[in-house]
């Protein structure tokens, strides 16, 4: 974008909002509003699934403009395969609950089950949550810090199946690097909510 005089008024403190539709391959202007808070505050508007929105603050004080975000909104189908894959990992929690208590680490107060149904309670809310425009970005903030959470236990499970068969082997090596996409899908989805 560079210095593109167009994007930017400096007499007055200000976010432009434009949409890139995609498909037209055209930018539009579709509102200017005031910084009422501090420069820096990005406005939010939604926006169709072709479109791009591009936040731009101008800087009376400076004279110069700053703080450009370009974001796309999520496709429903992603954030309806997260929550679904979230969700039913949930419900597996309690249909086959002895498959999660062997993730679960030894040295943990308590009944392995208590974390496997927490952890299960906890994916389902989530997946609920993912659905719902207003609580999308938060429950996909959670499910990153669920994601994270659970990490050890991954860890755990390769470290004690070190001396199990090959096959199972694979399944608990094979899923310490499925995390981190795991992790990086629902920052890209609160990132965009």
């Amino acid at each position: 974008m560079g210095d593109d005089a167009e994007f930017v008024d400096p007499n007055r403190n200000c976010v432009y909002i434009y949409e890139w539709n995609l498909t037209a391959n055209q930018l539009k202007l579709v509102t200017v509003q005031p910084v009422r808070s501090r420069i820096g505050d990005l406005a939010q508007v939604s926006s169709p699934r072709n479109f791009l929105v591009i936040n731009i603050v101008s800087d009376r004080a400076t004279n110069s403009w700053h703080h450009v975000a370009v974001s796309k909104p999520n496709s429903k189908i992603s954030v309806f395969l997260l929550a679904g894959f979230l969700g039913l990992a949930g419900i597996a929690h309690f249909l086959v609950p002895e498959s999660f208590n062997a993730l679960i680490p030894k040295w943990l107060p308590g009944d392995a089950s208590l974390y496997t149904y927490i952890s299960g309670i906890a994916e389902v809310a989530i997946a609920i949550f993912l659905l719902k425009p207003d609580t999308q970005s938060r429950a996909a903030w959670a499910a990153v810090v669920l994601f994270i959470a659970v990490y050890p236990g991954n860890l755990y499970m390769a470290y004690d199946w070190r001396d199990r068969d090959f096959a199972q082997q694979l399944i608990a090596y094979g899923r310490l690097p499925f995390q981190i996409p795991l992790i990086w899908w629902a920052v890209r989805i609160a990132k965009n909510s």
